[in-house]
């Protein structure tokens, strides 16, 4: 199994990151619901740059839901502060 590293940034400010970077908006998000070889979601991201091109990221269900948790996480985390 991959391991991911997450890491939450305290503050109002994102990251800034070099002038090489290229910064991709997502344009459509497809599910499919048994799409992974174990049968569990599988999550297709299509991603378009400043110039037209376009980029697909693919992600597991399982990958989503646990990124979604830490949010949910740290948004109920600052309810409480």
């Amino acid at each position: 199994m991959q391991k991911l590293e997450i890491e939450i940034i305290n503050g109002k400010i994102a990251p800034r990151y070099s002038i090489s970077t290229v910064q991709l908006h997502a344009e459509k998000a497809i599910i499919t619901e048994k799409g992974m070889v174990s049968n569990d979601p599988l999550v297709d991201i299509t991603l378009k740059d400043d110039q037209g091109n376009k980029y697909f990221f693919m992600m597991s269900g399982n990958l989503l839901i646990m990124l979604a948790s830490v949010i949910r996480g740290v948004m109920e985390r600052d309810k409480i502060e």
